[in-house]
This record gives structure tokens, C-alpha cells and sequence, in this order.
């Protein structure tokens, strides 16, 4: 808010601290109210939160789902305590759940001209892909070209995605699901940081050997090499891994991704975590009213997409429906 403030000073405007935040809460509430206007029509094609045309129509687009870390603060229950002016509180962490949509070109690559899609919300799992349904029917997804999922190994996206294709009835045959070979590795780490009769560089030319099968398709490989090295006292652990690489081998198949020019990594989606959650709405001693947290990570995530524009005509041309009294 501080910074807010030094800004509107530059452009001659003063305003305090406390009308600041009112203004800012109440864009951030309208633009709330706008989405789940949205949200809860019947058909999601005409709102004021995408640009007219806007079309997924004959093109590759790359697909993301992830979660990040902030702090919600709730007030503790019963009566404030004497000798305080206010309620106690606990500021306990909350996963913000993000979705990334971007357009790729034939070589896989992200196509920069392009806007991102940025959304999200501090809502379960059910609450982010009805966002992701929306802006996906709102641009005609079942008219591109091809679809590539990419995502962490986290069972709450993948279940969903696959009933969110169904439901749209997008043809599978040009949709492939992608888990992010570098959480892949990540796994890998573990086991080879587990090993603690290896040197660095025993580990390090394992994990380069591990990754290399991954990405030769090998994932029977893996597992054959993961089964070798269960025994002793981080076996436990590493069966574990087993169990990860056996359940998610379909969508390991990175060979086959790289031939088909498809992206193996989900570097668009990091970013957005970073660039809405982890820079702004996670700052050390930082914690928020749920309500708030919403709304401004919503509008959050306009600004980094780039369409801050579109988010601003829409709350200042908005016109609240009223019910029946």
C-alpha cells in the first residue's frame, strides 16, 4: 500500500493509507463478483473478463494447474481476551491454487506475442478447474489443434483434467498428459540424497544417468534401478519413489512427447506461482482475510497475464445484478 501511495503522489493524486485499501478491496470485490457471475452461467462466452474473438481455435495450447503457499489469518474463537483491543488469531499457511494457459508453436516452444492465461483461487481443488472450465469454453478449446497437460504428480489435478476433457468432449486422440520431468527428478533426488554411503559425485552421475533414461522413455529402467538400490535402511523410502514412477509411467513417456515437439516441463506454471503468489502474496509476516487474499490474488493474476486492462473495464463498466425483493 505504501508503494500505492508514492505512485498516485507522482501523478499528483494523495490519498491516505486507509482509502487506499477501501478503493482496493472494494475493485477486488466487485471483480469477484463479476467472475462468479461468470462462473455460474450457462454459457461462459460472453463476459467482460476475456477479449471479444478470443479463440483457441486452430492452435497448440499448453495447459497448467498448481498450488502455491500464503497465510490466512482467522480469528480465534471466544471472547477477546481482557486487556486486549482485539480478537487473537492464527495465520495458518493455505495453498492458493493457480492455472496457466499459453499458446505454443510447432516446435513446442511458448509463443510469447501471446498473453498468457493466468487465474486462480483460494478455493479446493473443484473451485480452480470450474475457473479452467470456463476460460476453456469461453475460447472454444474443443476446436485446437492439439492439448498438452503438464503438471506435478498431484492426483487432485490429474483426476480432474481427465473428467474436465470428458466432460468438454475434446477428442483425446490430440490431447497427451505430461507430468514435469523435473519433479520427476525431483523424486530421483530424493533417492540418490538417501544414499549416504555415496559421494556428490556418485550422486550427481546417477541422477544424470536416471534423467537421461527418462527421457530415452526408459522407465522401466528406473524402476529396475530403484529396485536394486531397496534395501538397507532408506529402503522404505525408496519404494515409495517406486510407487510414484510405476503409477505415473504414462505420462512419462518423454520420448515420445519430444518427438511430437510438446513441452516435458511446466517452467510456465513455476513462473506464475512466483510471479502472483510467491512476490507479492507471501511476503515474510504477510497474512490475509480469506476474502481478501481471493480477491487480490484474482486481480494478481490479471497484472501478470497482462491484462490488467481488461480486468479495469469490467469492474468500472459494472453493473451489479439486483434480486427481487
Amino acid at each position: 500500500m505504501n508503494d500505492a501511495k508514492v505512485n498516485l503522489q507522482r501523478w499528483g493524486i494523495s490519498l491516505d493509507i486507509k482509502t487506499i485499501r477501501r478503493i482496493s478491496k472494494a475493485f477486488a470485490d466487485a471483480s469477484l463478483k463479476i467472475r462468479e457471475e461468470w462462473l455460474n452461467k450457462d454459457d461462459p462466452r460472453n463476459t467482460p473478463l476475456i477479449t471479444e474473438n478470443e479463440s483457441f481455435k486452430g492452435k497448440r495450447i499448453l495447459i497448467s494447474a498448481d498450488g502455491g503457499r500464503l497465510r490466512i489469518r482467522k480469528n480465534k474463537r471466544g471472547r477477546i481476551a481482557s486487556g486486549n483491543k482485539r480478537h487473537g488469531y492464527n495465520t495458518n499457511w493455505r495453498e492458493p491454487k493457480l492455472i496457466t494457459i499459453r499458446t505454443i508453436d510447432q516446435g513446442g516452444k511458448v509463443i510469447r506475442k501471446d498473453k498468457p492465461i493466468i487465474d486462480g483461487t483460494i478455493g479446493d481443488p473443484d473451485e480452480i478447474f470450474k475457473i479452467l472450465r470456463a476460460h476453456l469454453v469461453a475460447r472454444d478449446v474443443q476446436h485446437a489443434s492439439e492439448i498438452v497437460c503438464v503438471g506435478d504428480g498431484a492426483l487432485w489435478i490429474w483426476d480432474r483434467m481427465k473428467s474436465l476433457i470428458a466432460e468438454l468432449n475434446i477428442d483425446v486422440s490430440k490431447v497427451s498428459f505430461v507430468l514435469d520431468v523435473y519433479h520427476a527428478v525431483e523424486h530421483l533426488s530424493a533417492v540418490a540424497d538417501g544414499k549416504r554411503g555415496w559421494k556428490k559425485h556418485k550422486r550427481k552421475k546417477w541422477l544424470k544417468e536416471m534423467k537421461n533414461r527418462l527421457k530415452r522413455g526408459d522407465v522401466d529402467e528406473v524402476l529396475d534401478e530403484l529396485k536394486d538400490l531397496a534395501i538397507g535402511r532408506n529402503a522404505k523410502e525408496v519404494k515409495k519413489e517406486m510407487k510414484y514412477f510405476k503409477e505415473k509411467k504414462e505420462r512419462m513417456r518423454y520420448d515420445v512427447f519430444m518427438r511430437k515437439n510438446l513441452p516435458i516441463g511446466s517452467g510456465a506454471m513455476e513462473s506464475g506461482i512466483r510471479q502472483v503468489v510467491n512476490m507479492r502474496l507471501k511476503s515474510a509476516g504477510m497474512f490475509w482475510k480469506k476474502k481478501n487474499a481471493e480477491g487480490f490474488l484474482h486481480l494478481r493474476c490479471y497484472l501478470k497475464s497482462k491484462r490488467w486492462n481488461i480486468v479495469e473495464s469490467a469492474v468500472i463498466n459494472y453493473s451489479p445484478k439486483i434480486g427481487r425483493v
